[in-house]
């Protein structure tokens, strides 16, 4: 655990700073694991450091959007659609569909 420790403080990983009543914490706990060789017996001890946290409530994830009301959920992907638009400075420009030849 104390090799782990060191090397999440070596890398530069987190930083620890005082809690702010404006920012949610992330909470987090070691996770251990012994691995084993192929005749069973112990290679070696594992720690890892995992990050638990809460996202809250499902709104917008991997660009869709996620809208619930009384009468259920609704996925669309039109505010992924509208920031494409914008990025490419398409955002004012008309659709036309051109039917036929």
């Amino acid at each position: 655990m104390n090799s782990e420790f060191d090397a999440l403080l070596c890398n530069q990983t987190w930083e620890l700073v005082p809690p702010s009543h404006h920012l949610n914490a992330i909470g987090c706990r070691w996770i251990f694991k012994i691995k084993r060789k192929a005749d069973g017996s112990i290679k070696r001890y594992k720690a890892r450091l995992v990050a638990i946290t809460d996202l809250g409530p499902l709104s917008f994830f991997l660009g869709i959007e996620a809208i619930r009301d009384t009468t259920g959920l609704f996925l669309t992907q039109c505010r992924y659609i509208a920031d494409l638009l914008t990025k490419s400075k398409m955002d004012g420009v008309n659709p036309r569909i051109n039917i036929g030849s």
